[in-house]
């Protein structure tokens, strides 16, 4: 258990989800911890399925190692021939809460289909948020995947009579009419289908601890720069917007600061409920982001608080890099040409569908290997397949990082298969 103290500063760090156990309807339970989808957690428990394991890593082998090797893929069962095999209730153990301050619990990305002890939502990566009484000890939350949908490996044979021509990459093509669903989960050219259809906690969850106003989507955008030398903008004009949330009904009269490297801007006090902040500031002297093959992907950090009678009630923070970058047809080759702060850069790009099919082998480690694996190939750009996941923010920091630009495919679009 956690306890909070009775703070003067209603704002106070987030709190982990690490564990908790999911649970059939038949009250059949396992443990689990965060983040992990449904299969994963099965796979380290119990799946009744006989699954030999990799040579190469027993007896430690991961839930990762043991699918992909040989044909375990085929061997469990898969949401389509068993729809209500992947649907469990989870319970998370809260701690104990200070009742002078706001509680939210945060759902970063669940999959598919998440009911709370209020409403059902649908989708993939929705950021879902829950208010918490101090007084509830636990919280029921039921995850069930999408609709049953064919995946490709059970598709008929195209060669024969009977076969279903809408069947190929991406199974019978139904997952693509959910929004939110990776449609890879259902196989394509390169990849088995995903059993569970990649159902479960695809981030952690956490609590955050606030006052009655809350802060979320802080973005700094860059709208010009000029006065370019050494990889230093002389004037560089950004614009901050952010979204400010109200856990009361009546409006809220506070003050936000806006904090960047060499300047702290503190806007007059308003009256808030829920709505999007937006200011815009010139800065001097600022030094650029640029891919690694054109420079030093610098950045810098912005923090925004909010404040209601001194009282800080919540705090905002992310890095961001000043760039602009362009593109236009070159007069004389007459093929497109990409600028990255006024420099030509030429593309060399590599497709990025999923570091790990269940989406859960995951973590900032190894997307920066991954990232830094792609420089040593001498990529600049990393292409993020519109078929598979809008990936999580630990790929994105990443590539900023390490300078790597990304093209990012809008999306879960279509079925990317041509219907």
């Amino acid at each position: 258990m956690i306890t909070l103290p009775l703070v003067t500063c209603h704002y106070s760090h987030p709190t982990p989800i690490t564990t908790g156990t999911m649970c059939t309807n038949f009250s059949i339970c396992y443990p689990t911890t965060y983040p992990s989808t449904h299969l994963t957690t099965l796979l380290s428990s119990s799946l009744n399925v006989s699954l030999p394991d990799p040579p190469w890593c027993t007896p430690s082998c991961t839930s990762a190692d043991i699918l992909y090797y040989q044909d375990n893929l085929r061997k469990v069962p898969d949401q389509y021939t068993h729809p209500d095999f992947y649907t469990y209730t989870h319970t998370l153990t809260l701690p104990l809460l200070d009742p002078d301050s706001y509680h939210t619990l945060h759902l970063p990305s669940t999959s598919y289909s998440l009911t709370t002890p209020t409403a059902t939502y649908t989708g993939m990566n929705h950021h879902r948020t829950i208010p918490l009484s101090p007084l509830s000890p636990t919280i029921n939350l039921t995850i069930s995947p999408p609709p049953p949908s064919l995946p490709s490996h059970l598709c008929p044979d195209p060669l024969l009579p009977t076969a279903n021509e809408k069947c190929g990459q991406g199974g019978d093509h139904k997952l693509g009419n959910y929004t939110g669903a990776a449609q890879y989960a259902t196989g394509w050219d390169w990849a088995i289908a995903i059993p569970d259809r990649i159902t479960g906690f695809l981030q952690q969850p956490y609590i955050t601890h606030t006052g009655p106003l809350t802060l979320s989507h802080l973005h700094v955008d860059t709208l010009n720069i000029s006065d370019i030398e050494a990889g230093v903008a002389g004037v560089a004009y950004l614009n901050i917007t952010l979204t400010i949330s109200s856990l009361e009904p009546s409006p809220t009269t506070a003050t936000v600061t806006l904090t960047l490297p060499g300047t702290t801007i503190t806007l007059p006090p308003a009256t808030y409920t829920t709505q999007t902040l937006s200011h815009t500031l010139m800065l001097t002297s600022v030094p650029l982001w640029y891919p690694w093959q054109l420079g030093s992907p610098t950045l810098h950090n912005c923090t925004a608080t909010i404040s209601i009678n001194s009282t800080i009630s919540d705090v905002a923070s992310r890095s961001y890099g000043v760039r602009t970058v362009s593109t236009s047809i070159h007069p004389v080759t007459l093929g497109r040409t990409f600028l990255v702060n006024s420099l030509p850069l030429f593309l060399q790009g590599g497709n990025w569908i999923e570091s790990d099919s269940t989406h859960t082998a995951t973590n900032s480690a190894r997307y920066q290997h991954e990232v830094r694996l792609h420089k040593a190939a001498g990529m600049n750009l990393i292409r993020v397949w519109g078929g598979g996941v809008t990936e999580q923010p630990e790929f994105y920091r990443a590539c900023n990082e390490q300078g790597m630009l990304v093209m990012q495919e809008f999306w879960m679009s279509g079925d990317n298969n041509g219907r």
